[in-house]
């Protein structure tokens, strides 16, 4: 069976510099087991049409992600083949919106059929096994790839009535839960900004929300922030942040992470220069509890990589607060001494 080409065109492919314009072509081979499809692209139409050898490939299978293109001033998007370990960020030629929703309901197509595909084939191989009852096989053909991108379109008008609203904070669009709300810019973390919020189902609670943009464009910082994720969730420390939430996205396809933590009264860098004169005692009261945070984070077989004075924050009481932002995975240790009191 000859592949089923699916969509092809021209769009500029972003480079680390530049962005070049390219000929792309998104196909399915239906003899293909996984379900995998393939995204080619040559210099030209003319060099696909003379049989040139492709500049590039990228397989998509069940382990293939998509989302929006980092704010560029163009409409575009970034596909990631992890197995291959490549990332290919393009956008619209002409900056049409329809013609970029296009190629992304397509891909979003064959992903999951990729997806749905790899998911028959392990129940298949269960039901074999005698695990479980053998379950039905999506049907194979050229008309799955018309249904799936009906079904994504439909997907996507329907995502509007999620209650939720958007805020634009320092140029970038937030998509929050109704129960925040007084948003206001608090600053940049390490891997997106950060804003100040009232939670509404905490009797008004301040909390820091970080939202981390296009996490999937760069594998690196996707590890880098699920690991973030990951510790946050692990440590219970009073003098360690504290995620407080974690807002599920509005999508299966989508690319910014929010982040939602306690927020942080002021820093020991304002503190040290606010002219307020600070005796021994309060050295030792700060330092003794950011030795704690570190013990409670040693324990953990974890260390942290860029310790800073403007990172430690402090809440009202004098409690210095680690946050995670620079840990990484490095010997058990005895329990943590008690807090000294305020």
């Amino acid at each position: 069976m000859a592949p089923l080409t699916i969509l092809e065109g021209y769009l500029l492919k972003r480079g680390q510099m530049t962005a070049k314009r390219r000929y792309f072509s998104l196909q399915h081979d239906g003899d293909n087991a996984s379900g995998a499809s393939t995204l080619t692209y040559w210099g030209s139409k003319e060099e696909m049409e003379a049989n040139a050898p492709a500049r590039g490939q990228l397989l998509l299978g069940a382990d293939g992600r998509l989302q929006d293109l980092a704010p560029t001033g163009r409409l575009g998007f970034t596909v990631t083949a992890t197995a291959q370990r490549k990332a290919w960020s393009m956008a619209s030629e002409s900056n049409n919106a329809e013609e970029a929703q296009r190629w992304q309901v397509a891909l979003t197509a064959v992903l999951a059929k990729a997806v749905a595909t790899a998911a028959a084939a392990a129940a298949a191989a269960a039901a074999a096994a005698g695990v479980v009852e053998k379950g039905t096989i999506p049907e194979s053909g050229n008309g799955w790839a018309l249904s799936l991108m009906e079904e994504e379109s439909e997907n996507r008008s329907s995502s509007s009535s999620s209650p939720r609203y958007t805020v634009q904070v320092s140029g970038q669009d937030f998509v929050l839960d109704k129960r925040y709300d007084d948003i206001r810019p608090l600053g940049h973390g390490a891997y997106g900004v950060v804003v100040s919020a009232l939670d509404r189902t905490t009797s008004g609670e301040k909390v820091a929300i970080k939202k981390c943009p296009n996490v999937f464009e760069d594998p690196l910082d996707a590890k880098r922030i699920a690991r973030e994720i990951r510790l946050l969730r692990h440590f219970h420390h009073p003098n360690i942040v504290k995620l407080t939430d974690l807002p599920l996205p509005p999508s299966y396809d989508f690319g910014d992470v929010y982040m939602v933590t306690e927020q942080m009264d002021t820093d020991l860098h304002r503190v040290i220069y606010s002219g307020q004169k600070l005796t021994e005692e309060h050295v030792q009261f700060f330092l003794y509890q950011l030795l704690c945070g570190l013990k409670h984070i040693h324990s953990a077989n974890v260390i942290h990589r860029d310790l800073k004075v403007r990172r430690e924050g402090g809440r009202e009481g004098g409690r210095v607060i680690s946050p995670c932002h620079s840990f990484h995975p490095t010997h058990p240790s005895p329990p943590l001494p008690p807090s000294l009191p305020p």
